[in-house]
């Protein structure tokens, strides 16, 4: 009854792959615990490390999970679009409802 964690860096090597740093082997049960886990140190996105597959060693067949990792924070900025005149714009007032914007093609 263990879990299987494969710790690897984010960066690519002079080679183009990416390099396995450790992996360990913890004694527990709660497999479910360790995804969680798993999944929140890998949104630390200022550690050059991540870990990319947990794997529970006690199934038949062996069942492992895969993750992926934050890169960088995800910040989105708000926009805004501005007309001098908005019934003489091409947009209008709002872009998202723009006749001029909806696609004529049929696919």
């Amino acid at each position: 009854m263990s879990i299987e964690i494969k710790y690897m860096y984010k960066k690519y090597n002079e080679f183009g792959y990416k390099e396995t740093e450790s992996i360990q082997q913890v004694r527990t049960k709660d497999y479910s615990k360790y995804i969680a886990k798993a999944k929140t140190y890998n949104q630390d996105y200022e550690n050059e490390l991540y870990i990319s597959e947990v794997r529970d060693l006690s199934q038949t067949p062996r069942h492992t999970t895969c993750l992926g990792y934050t890169a960088v924070p995800n910040e989105l900025k708000e926009v805004r679009l501005k007309a001098r005149d908005l019934k003489h714009s091409s947009l209008g007032g709002n872009a998202f409802q723009c006749i001029y914007l909806i696609p004529t093609l049929e696919f």
